[in-house]
């Protein structure tokens, strides 16, 4: 993506360039995750600001390994068995 950082945008063009409704991209700059100027009623976004965000929300390959639980005690599982018959009663 081509994005000039001197450059001015309004937010049709922010969305159009990022796949995202209109909205979204007015909801971001309410938050402040995408800064912007206001200018009358409307506002526009510096080129320097879309890259930023973008910098900022890049993801990193995912690693299930950073996610396991790990139980330190076993519990056996007639116990957990004999739990769910007994509420059954």
């Amino acid at each position: 993506m081509n994005i000039d950082s001197e450059r001015l945008y309004t937010a049709d063009e922010v969305a159009a360039m990022l796949r995202l409704s209109k909205m979204t991209v007015y909801r971001q700059i309410e938050r402040g995750d995408l800064s912007a100027h206001r200018i009358g009623r409307s506002f526009r976004v510096p080129g320097s600001a879309i890259q930023l965000m973008l910098d900022d929300t890049r993801t990193t390959r995912f690693d299930p390994g950073e996610y396991v639980v790990t139980v330190s005690t076993p519990v056996p599982a007639h116990t957990i068995a004999g739990d769910v018959l007994d509420a059954d009663r």
